[in-house]
Formats: C-alpha cells, sequence, structure tokens
C-alpha cells in the first residue's frame, strides 16, 4: 500500500514538473504507474480509491475541472481489470497502456470540445511528440516496480538449513 502510494505521489510530481520544460507534452505518468499498479496489485478497492483521490488532486493542481481525472483514473483501472484478467504478461499490459493513452486522449478531447477550444491538429501533434517518452517511462517503470516486487517476495521466503 505504502509503495503503491510513493509511486503515485512520483508520477504525480513528475507529471507536473515535466511538461513545464518540455515544449507539447502530454504527461501520461500517472496513467503508467495505474497501469502498472493493476497489473500487480490484488487489493483493488484500494487502488480504486488511492485512484480516484489522486485524480481529484489532479484536477485541483493542474485542471479547472474537478472529480474528472477521479472518474477517468477509476475508468482507466477498470478497463485494465477487464483486459489482464489478472495476467501479467508484458505485451498484455503494453496493448492495455496503449488502449488506455488512447481512451484518455478521446475523453479529454471531448470535454474540449465542449468548452469550444479542441484542436484537432495540435491535440494529434501534441500525441505524438510526447507518446515514445511517455512509453520509455512505461518500460523503466515496469521494469523497476517488477525488480522491487521481486526483491520484496524474496526477502518475505525464509531459508532453513
Amino acid at each position: 500500500m505504502i509503495i503503491m502510494i510513493l509511486l503515485l505521489i512520483i508520477c504525480f510530481l513528475i507529471s507536473i514538473i515535466v511538461p513545464n520544460l518540455i515544449v507539447n507534452f502530454s504527461p501520461f505518468f500517472i496513467i503508467s504507474a495505474l497501469v502498472i499498479l493493476s497489473a500487480i496489485t490484488k487489493e483493488n478497492k484500494k487502488l480504486y480509491i488511492v485512484a480516484f483521490i489522486f485524480g481529484v488532486l489532479y484536477d485541483l493542481m493542474l485542471t479547472d475541472l474537478v472529480f474528472l481525472h477521479g472518474f477517468i483514473f477509476i475508468t482507466i483501472l477498470y478497463v485494465c481489470k477487464m483486459i489482464l484478467k489478472g495476467s501479467s504478461n508484458f505485451f498484455l499490459i503494453c496493448a492495455c497502456y496503449f488502449i488506455n493513452v488512447i481512451l484518455y486522449e478521446l475523453i479529454m478531447s471531448l470535454f474540449s470540445l465542449f468548452n469550444a477550444n479542441l484542436n484537432l491538429f495540435e491535440t494529434l501533434n501534441k500525441f505524438k511528440n510526447s507518446f515514445l517518452l511517455n512509453f520509455l517511462f512505461f518500460i523503466v517503470l515496469y521494469v523497476l516496480f517488477i525488480g522491487i516486487k521481486c526483491l520484496i517476495s524474496n526477502r518475505k521466503k525464509t531459508y532453513t538449513y
């Protein structure tokens, strides 16, 4: 539980800092963390609650739409659970990540359309420019989290000789 919250806090802070450094960048770092956590953790109820809280915090800090990201993050977790069904296959997790990033961009584009400030070419260009860095972050985060999980599971095993 603590590792889950720390991972989301780190991704949240990176999501705040990196777009200020890179022009035309859309961060999907929290989505990466949610996909990895949904693939690895079995505590669904706690994960949904923490994701909703971080979504509300994300809205309060970065957007003017309160509760939108909370519901989007819960939707992302639900889609992950439906796609993965307890599997920890790396390619299936990557496919789940791709689907959730596209779903997130579609939902955010719809809300931008309601606000009448949607520019389709700008949105596609921003998505194209930021997807590679986000995917590399997803892979590094996946490898680190699998490594941490293996270290923790190996420490819990006691060997008696």
